[in-house]
Parts: C-alpha cells; sequence; structure tokens
C-alpha cells in the first residue's frame, strides 16, 4: 500500500505551541507521531513524506526515523538537512520532488511547498504539506500535513477520494 504524509516535526518542542498540538512534550508527540504511523503502516508499504520530518539534533531523530515502518521516500521540505544525512537517518530515497501517476489514473505532483508562482497545468492533484492547518483542499492541492489528518499518514485510497478541481 502507498501512503502520503508530512510536517511530522519530530523532536520539534515548538511546533506543539505553534500548531496547538495536543501533547504535552516532545517526547510523547514523538512517540504518538510512531505510533500512530506503525498502527497504520505495514513493513512492506511505501511511504512518501512530502517534507519536514525532523527538527533538531539528527542524532536524536535517528531512533524515531528508523522505527517507522515502511519503505520511506522524502520529497526534501524547507527543514529537512542535505540528502546524505536524511538517508543515514533512515530514509530510502530523498527528492526534491516526485511525479507519479495515482491508482485513480490522475497525475500527481508530490512537492513539500507549492508555489503561488508556478504553473501546475500538466498535474492533476498536487500533493504538499507545509500548510499545518486547513485548508486540505484548495483547487487541485491536496495538503497531506499531519496536523490536518489526526497525526498519522493518509492512504492513496483516502487520497483518491478526495475530489479537486
Amino acid at each position: 500500500m502507498i501512503w502520503f504524509t508530512s510536517d511530522l516535526h519530530i523532536g520539534h518542542t515548538n511546533i506543539i505551541s505553534y500548531c496547538s498540538r495536543p501533547f504535552s512534550s516532545v517526547d510523547e508527540m514523538n512517540d504518538e507521531l510512531v505510533k500512530r504511523w506503525n498502527d497504520r503502516v505495514q513493513k512492506h508499504d511505501t511511504v512518501y513524506v512530502v517534507g519536514d520530518m525532523f527538527l533538531g539534533l539528527v542524532e536524536n531523530a535517528i531512533p524515531y526515523v528508523k522505527s517507522l515502518r515502511g519503505r520511506k521516500i522524502l520529497i526534501r521540505g524547507n527543514h529537512d538537512r542535505k540528502s546524505s544525512i536524511m538517508l543515514e537517518s533512515g530514509f530510502d530515497e530523498v527528492h526534491n520532488r516526485i511525479e507519479m501517476k495515482l491508482k485513480d489514473g490522475r497525475s500527481a505532483l508530490l512537492i513539500h511547498e507549492p508555489s503561488k508562482n508556478v504553473s501546475y497545468d500538466e498535474f492533476d492533484v498536487i500533493v504538499h504539506g507545509h500548510h499545518h492547518g486547513p485548508p486540505i483542499v484548495s483547487g487541485k492541492m491536496i495538503n497531506v500535513c499531519v496536523d490536518n489528518w489526526d497525526f498519522k499518514p493518509i492512504s492513496e485510497d483516502e487520497l483518491c477520494q478526495i475530489a479537486t478541481t
């Protein structure tokens, strides 16, 4: 199965207050993000992380990233480190963007932060993160940030059920 998520911000204490996340500490948040991910994702699944996996010391984030099930593909966000560090931390692949066909036949661009100054006419869907709140859908853009999805990845099936214009 294929999954999508973004903006976990593992290790980022201030994200709790910035985004009103319902956690009392960064450790509780980190543990709950791992639990909710692993409750959905199986070992042979693929998860596209559309940016901003962790913030803070790499050595503190590595055990969390490596404990996440599935094949992890990162589309780099503004808080992600250089590709070699992200690969060492537990990602299988690192990209700046990915173009793919969804199982419903729509063409999709996976990119962390969509730009209002760029034309995305050649794509049916833009899967993104970066924005930590609603809207989930804006035109052809679908925001997969964990803050919008109960702090867990969404499946390709769930994504394909979302209508875009």
